[in-house]
């Protein structure tokens, strides 16, 4: 068995939580967006981009209209996101027909964070625009209050991470004592690029091309905060390959071993040194090679 030692990582805080937001968060917080009246934001304000394509700006009132509407029907856990089912109508001017498009889309606001640059909304955003996959993404906000016109709009200012499912979505999020931690989930393919440089020629061809990427082939969960990666851990419940399939097979008897004797959660440098393992003795690669 791979056996490895934790080791302790200390870290300064990148985030320092604004005066009104120190207090522990209640047990079921809210995750709501507010508008200027204190309304809850409408999800599908999330499909209205009033800003340009890389800083979009998002109201906070009538968001429907035009084409867009909801059912008023929810497919996400409502307890943690605020969303909704809506139907969209599109015109074809090459057929000159219109065609209606069925999808959802949901948010959750982790909480307000302060940087240097500014005070910003923690905010994952998950969507499916009819089709197979099921994106999200976590973001920072900033709010855009304007006192004149009585309105609040968010732009966004950032985004930290954004996947399709296994393929790098957003697991969970947080903002906890001036930290923003988050997780996302990986597929075996995804987590061999997580150690070390993701370009290295060895990683571009050969037996990494057979271990699967599927977007439901859900495998380990990267954590990280705004400093990087804080850890790797394989829950008892993850994809199989099949045993044809023996560079995979390979990785999850290496897996299975560690996890089977309770060594589940491996700090950056711990998995730094399991992924080189799995490298050398399920993918072939030599010593030296890069």
């Amino acid at each position: 068995m791979i056996r490895f030692i934790p080791l302790l990582l200390c870290a300064a805080p990148l985030f320092i939580m604004s005066p009104t937001a120190q207090a522990e968060e209640p047990a079921a917080q809210k995750p709501q967006l507010y508008d200027y009246n204190g309304t809850p934001v409408d999800p599908l304000c999330f499909m209205n981009n009033h800003g340009t394509e890389d800083k979009p700006v998002y109201p906070t009132q009538f968001c429907d209209g035009e084409g867009l509407r909801s059912t008023g029907e929810s497919v996400l856990d409502e307890t943690r996101f605020v969303s909704t089912v809506y139907e969209e109508e599109y015109f074809d001017p090459e057929t000159d027909e219109r065609e209606t498009y069925r999808g959802f889309i949901g948010y959750r606001a982790h909480g307000h964070v302060e940087t240097d640059e500014g005070g910003y909304e923690l905010v994952t955003l998950v969507e499916n625009g009819g089709g197979s996959g099921v994106f999200s993404s976590l973001m920072l906000l900033e709010t855009l209050r304007d006192e004149t016109e009585q309105t609040t709009k968010f732009r966004r200012h950032e985004i930290l991470a954004t996947g399709d499912r296994c393929v790098g979505g957003i697991r969970d999020a947080s903002v906890d004592q001036g930290y923003v931690n988050y997780s996302v989930h990986a597929t075996m393919y995804d987590l061999m690029f997580a150690s070390g440089d993701p370009d290295r020629d060895f990683l571009k061809s050969g037996p990494i091309d057979k271990i699967s990427s599927c977007a439901i082939c859900c495998y380990a969960e990267l954590h990280y905060d705004m400093n990087g990666l804080t850890k790797v851990t394989f829950p008892e419940e993850r994809w199989q390959p099949e045993e044809s399939n023996e560079p995979a097979s390979c990785v999850e008897n290496i897996v299975d071993l560690n996890v089977s004797n309770g060594i589940s959660t491996f700090t950056p440098e711990e998995f730094h040194f399991l992924a080189r393992e799995l490298e050398h003795t399920c993918l072939g690669r030599v010593e030296g090679e890069e």
